[in-house]
């Protein structure tokens, strides 16, 4: 029996949303399920792309293509939208966005594509602002260069947990990261509800 892949459409309208889809698709990412980006823009900035990779690192998630996901961010357009199997909207912005463009596309929204999914869904906890304290990319260099050093040094080790008791050792986080931190941990737990349906889908169609 073969698996038949899904793809799934996540926008979002806040302010820094390029970034914000950028974050959440990483975090959607899954064997055939093919996430589509979609933002007013392609702007992600070289911090934010630091700040998500020290992230990653701490988190021991695996590496992300960073310029390969940003070239696949979708532009908004009045006259089209991504063909998907269904649409996740992280805020309220951009589900507005999103039920206008599938309407005008001939797309009922609330169209049942599995159980209680629709064509159109928003997440159900408000993502935050991404934080607009100050940071530098030879801030996020320095934590990086850190944290690559802790994990040579150790590299026997090769838990998760295990890495992560030698970062907090070595590497602690400042008051400044953990916001950051804090972010995108939050940002992931959202989403694990959605990387469930996702996994139920793909499982249920095979």
């Amino acid at each position: 029996m073969s698996i038949h892949p899904i793809s799934v459409t996540v926008i979002s309208g806040q302010e820094n949303a390029a970034e914000i889809v950028f974050a959440a698709c990483s975090f959607l990412k899954m064997s055939y399920a093919y996430t589509v980006p979609v933002s007013k823009s392609k702007d992600v900035r070289d911090e934010f792309l630091l700040s998500f990779h020290v992230y990653r690192i701490r988190e021991s998630f695996d590496y992300i293509p960073e310029h390969e996901y940003i070239n696949r961010i979708h532009i908004l357009k009045r006259d089209g939208f991504p063909q998907s199997t269904f649409c996740l909207a992280l805020d309220v912005q951009g589900y507005s966005i999103a039920k206008e463009l599938l309407t005008r596309n001939g797309i009922m929204p609330n169209q049942i594509v599995h159980d209680n999914i629709c064509r159109l869904n928003v997440v159900e906890k408000v993502i935050p602002p991404y934080p607009r304290i100050k940071s530098t990319v030879e801030y996020w260099k320095k934590i990086r260069s850190e944290l690559y050093r802790i994990e040579w040094e150790h590299r026997r080790v090769r838990s998760k947990n295990g890495k992560r008791k030698l970062f907090d050792i070595y590497v602690p986080s400042s008051s400044r990261e953990k916001i950051f931190y804090a972010w995108y941990k939050n940002l992931e737990e959202i989403l694990l509800p959605w990387r469930h349906n996702m996994g139920k889908i793909l499982a249920d169609w095979s």
